[in-house]
């Protein structure tokens, strides 16, 4: 294994475990301080799409975005979740925040969760992918 590798596995694993653990909260960070939050209200659970809800959080300074999408992705198997009608709200109680439900696990395993956030204007946008370890 090189060394790249090897840091790689450490990140995921290190973002894995934080997706699962007491705060299930997890952070992405792209230079500075951007950083998207995942916080999960339930899951990551592998099955029925009633089960898993994810406040997403967007960054400093994407005020006038929405998040437009969201996705689940298992890149080592080259598939999705179930075929689902993902929903997402917007969050009353924080701010730049919106709720995403819908969604299922088909398996356990390393997941992607995929956000993308365009302007209110629609000029704009930005995405992002999270790692997310379903046990």
């Amino acid at each position: 294994m090189n060394r790249s590798m090897g840091i790689f596995l450490l990140l995921a694993t290190f973002l894995s475990f934080s997706a699962c653990g007491p705060e299930k909260t997890v952070k992405a960070n792209f230079g500075g301080t951007d950083a998207l939050q995942l916080h999960w209200i339930a899951g990551p659970f592998v099955g029925s799409l009633d089960k898993n809800r994810v406040r997403v959080t967007l960054p400093d300074g994407f005020e006038d975005y929405k998040v437009d999408r969201a996705g689940i992705y298992m890149r080592i198997h080259g598939h999705g979740g179930e075929d689902q009608d993902i929903k997402i709200t917007q969050d009353q109680e924080q701010e730049r925040a919106w709720i995403v439900s819908n969604f299922s696990f088909t398996m356990t395993g390393p997941w992607e969760f995929i956000v993308k956030a365009v302007s209110l204007d629609g000029l704009k946008s930005e995405s992002w992918e999270v790692p997310v370890q379903v046990q």
